[in-house]
């Protein structure tokens, strides 16, 4: 019995260095608890798996991506550590703001409306948001973006 518990604790050692390399806590837990003298180690070599672990920063919402180098951020961050760009603020969004984009009644048509009203933005009628010389696949990257240069303008 005293041995069974004991497995089953040593087991956690693995499994959380695996689960915070964006591997599945639960699988590494019985294989530690099964064969921690290799599992132990396994662990510690294995490389991480990025996109899982940007996956699950991103759904803790503690980071956000950049929308101009699309390097994870705090949320709280007002300027990009790895591009240095200035970070626009949710509540400055036309998404954000009391505009027609923001009813839920609103379509994608409306938003690039008001998009193409306030900032110039245009669609290209098959996949890129246009602003100046820039191609977005969202809309809200390149309102993003028109807002950061008119802030820049204005300075």
């Amino acid at each position: 019995m005293g041995f069974i518990l004991i497995a089953v604790l040593i087991g956690l050692f693995p499994a959380v260095i695996a689960r915070s390399k964006g591997k599945s806590f639960g699988v590494w837990w019985f294989y530690g608890a099964a064969l921690f003298i290799i599992a132990l180690p396994h662990a510690l070599l294995i490389r991480a798996d990025k996109a899982e672990v940007e996956r699950r920063e991103l759904s803790d919402g503690g980071m956000k991506k950049c929308p101009f180098c699309a390097e994870l951020v705090k949320v709280e961050a007002i300027k990009c550590k790895h591009c240095q760009s200035e970070l626009p603020h949710s509540e400055s969004s036309v998404f954000a703001s009391n505009d027609h984009a923001n009813d839920a009644s609103s379509s994608p048509e409306e938003a690039l409306l008001v998009a193409t009203e306030k900032y110039g933005i245009t669609y290209d009628g098959k996949e890129y948001y246009l602003f100046g010389e820039y191609r977005y696949t969202s809309l809200k990257s390149a309102i993003d973006y028109a807002e950061l240069q008119m802030k820049r303008a204005k300075v």
